[in-house]
């Protein structure tokens, strides 16, 4: 296990990929997060080594192996430069992502590399990538939706345009991100999304490059789902849900099919190799028009929590 405390940069993508190439498992640390909360994440992994800069070495009582990309770069520098072959399959686990603290202390679920691929091979067959094909890196690479974004085009071999938080926050400067550099995918949450729609009523016509746009992490309205069809009438919006123990997405509904008189916009269907059932208390299937549990199961599926077995009986 690796932790990776880096601000958002091709140091930090490098730093993924090279932890996954030599067959390790990564522990994404946002610098922006409360400092309290790296170091449990970090105590609570065990991570034996840590990747970071000096700025962002916030971890006084850690014992483990610090590698700073920054002030260490002459010795990395002297280091061997051949391609080494990859340690990892797609077996292995990729990550460990932590969870928000909305339904109690934050868990760790352990993510698969195939959960992870499963969802990118879904979203390059049915949402292939064309030429001119430009991606934005704007989450939090400590969400587990961060996926999409860091891997999605550069595993393909297109270019990703990474932003900091303070460029995310500012509606004007991520429109100028969106137009200045032609991006023509954005996966983004509402709230993102409704800095955007801000922007197109004020510059209609302006991002004339996008070809796809996503939306998750919380409900998204029928009005901003017609303002966006409105805005962007040739682009496909995609309302997608899932969790952290889903490796991200489980259903996806294209908001193309909402109709006016829709007073919700639904979660859709599942994705490739995922199945959701809507079960009772004693786990059989509810009728239509029945409230029970959605359950998940199939190849989105996380392996569990990290030192917590019981809960990964009682929920996987």
């Amino acid at each position: 296990r690796v932790a990776i405390c880096l601000e958002r940069g091709l140091e930090m993508v490098v730093g993924l990929m090279a932890v996954m190439k030599a067959g390790g498992v990564y522990v994404a640390l946002d610098p922006d997060y409360p400092r309290l909360r790296l170091k449990d994440i970090l105590a609570d992994t065990g991570a034996g080594i840590l990747l970071l800069q000096r700025q962002t070495d916030y971890f006084e009582e850690y014992s483990g192996i610090r590698v700073y990309i920054d002030s260490d770069r002459s010795k990395l520098d002297q280091l061997e430069t051949s391609n080494p072959d990859c340690r990892s399959t797609p077996t292995d686990l990729l990550n460990i992502v932590y969870t928000s603290s909305t339904t109690g202390s934050p868990k760790g679920v352990l993510i698969n590399m195939d959960a992870v691929l499963n969802r990118l091979f879904w979203m390059w067959e049915n949402h292939p990538f064309e030429a001119g094909t430009v991606a934005l890196l704007q989450k939090s690479y400590a969400l587990v939706a961060a996926t999409w974004e860091c891997y999605g085009a550069l595993l393909q071999g297109y270019p990703t345009v990474i932003l900091t938080r303070q460029e995310v926050l500012d509606p004007a400067v991520f429109w100028n991100a969106l137009v200045g550099k032609k991006v023509t995918h954005l996966l983004a949450s509402p709230a993102v999304l409704e800095g955007v729609l801000t922007e197109a009523d004020a510059h209609p016509g302006q991002w004339d490059s996008v070809r796809l746009a996503t939306t998750s992490a919380e409900p998204v309205s029928p009005a901003m789902v017609q303002r966006w069809k409105k805005a962007f009438p040739e682009t496909p919006l995609l309302n997608l849900y899932g969790s952290t123990e889903c490796s991200s997405n489980a259903t996806c509904y294209d908001t193309r099919r909402l109709s006016d008189e829709d007073s919700r916009v639904p979660i859709g269907v599942p994705i490739a190799n995922a199945r959701v059932y809507i079960l009772d208390k004693d786990r059989n299937l509810c009728p239509i028009g029945a409230v029970g549990e959605m359950c998940v199961s199939g190849a989105c599926l996380a392996r569990g929590y990290l030192n917590n077995q019981e809960l990964t009986e009682q929920k996987f």
